[in-house]
């Protein structure tokens, strides 16, 4: 028998349930970054005229890792300038190393929450007409599509959604991120300091004591 952690809960974030590949294809219809291919980074330079030509916008793709850990930052990658800035995934990812390929597509605005368990328990503005913009509001839209999805997915016990509102004035969904290796930005951190202390002796309990 395995010895039990030293410490519980330790921190929120079950790598593998951040990937791409592992939820988006449970919360597809909410995607944001939709139409997509997935693929192994050292396929995408000699597909990359087909992919242009599937997802293209203006020359341009959007791409990003597939893993949670963000090897490297996502980005619009310009046709003209690819090699120069591929060189720059290839540096911090292997040939084999998951790669998420979509169409670039205008954003109005970002919110992110904070879920305990399936609770929204916070929100906070973070971005607003291309500008970081940090406030402690949120579109009534935005909290219920993220109250939505987290009744559907639950990657860690606390995590976090980010919404945001495209060009055409709906609600979707951006990215889940882990809780422990998130920024905050306007949300309330009382709300969050007792959720998380909920969370956390819940945890405990269902480890050590025994009913």
């Amino acid at each position: 028998m395995k010895d039990k952690p030293k410490w519980v809960p330790g921190p929120w974030l079950t790598a593998e349930n951040y990937k791409c590949t592992h939820y988006y294809p449970r919360l597809g219809s909410f995607l944001f970054n939709d139409p997509y291919i997935v693929m192994p980074r050292g396929d995408v330079p000699r597909h990359l005229n087909q992919l242009n030509s599937w997802l293209g916008k203006d020359d341009c793709l959007f791409i990003r890792p597939d893993s949670a850990l963000k090897p490297f930052t996502a980005m619009v990658f310009k046709m003209d300038l690819f090699e120069k800035d591929w060189e720059w995934v290839k540096e911090f990812t292997d040939p084999e190393s998951l790669i998420v390929i979509s169409s670039p597509k205008n954003i109005l605005g970002e919110w992110r929450f904070v879920v305990a368990g399936t609770q929204i328990v916070t929100g906070s503005q973070y971005q607003l007409n291309k500008k970081f913009d940090m406030a402690p509001s949120y579109p009534v839209g935005a909290e219920n599509l993220a109250a939505e999805i987290a009744q559907i997915y639950q990657p860690d016990p606390m995590f976090i959604i980010d919404i945001c509102l495209g060009a055409d004035q709906k609600f979707y969904l951006l990215e889940l991120g882990a809780f422990s290796v998130a920024g905050l930005y306007a949300c309330d951190m009382e709300k969050i300091v007792k959720a998380a202390a909920e969370v956390a002796e819940k945890e405990w309990n269902d480890l050590y004591i025994k009913y």
